[in-house]
């Protein structure tokens, strides 16, 4: 069962605020386009000066990854739009209650 408030996670990492913004628009335009329609909560931060890769780092939620198809679209069209970027796609499963 999918829980009501499950959302795909995106980490932003890049040199500056004007690219981390237009990372953020590509991503969101891509959910756009694929019709994703799921919530994309997006943490963006700079990156600092030992390490200056640009990435973008999207998490999905196991039971997303299981019931929408639309999410594995996701990372492959953000990286066909951002090749100077890393992207990555992780799913993340449930949490061992102990």
């Amino acid at each position: 069962m999918i829980q009501t408030d499950a959302s795909i996670s995106c980490e932003i990492v890049a040199k500056d605020e004007v690219q981390l913004y237009d990372l953020e628009r590509i991503t969101q335009r891509c959910a756009i386009d694929i019709k994703l329609s799921l919530p994309i909560n997006i943490l963006k931060s700079q990156a600092d000066k030992t390490n200056t890769e640009t990435r973008i780092d999207i998490f999905v939620p196991v039971e997303l990854a299981v019931a929408y198809d639309a999410v594995w679209s996701l990372a492959c069209r953000v990286a066909c739009f951002c090749p100077q970027a890393r992207i990555t796609a992780q799913i993340q499963s449930e949490k061992d209650s102990a």
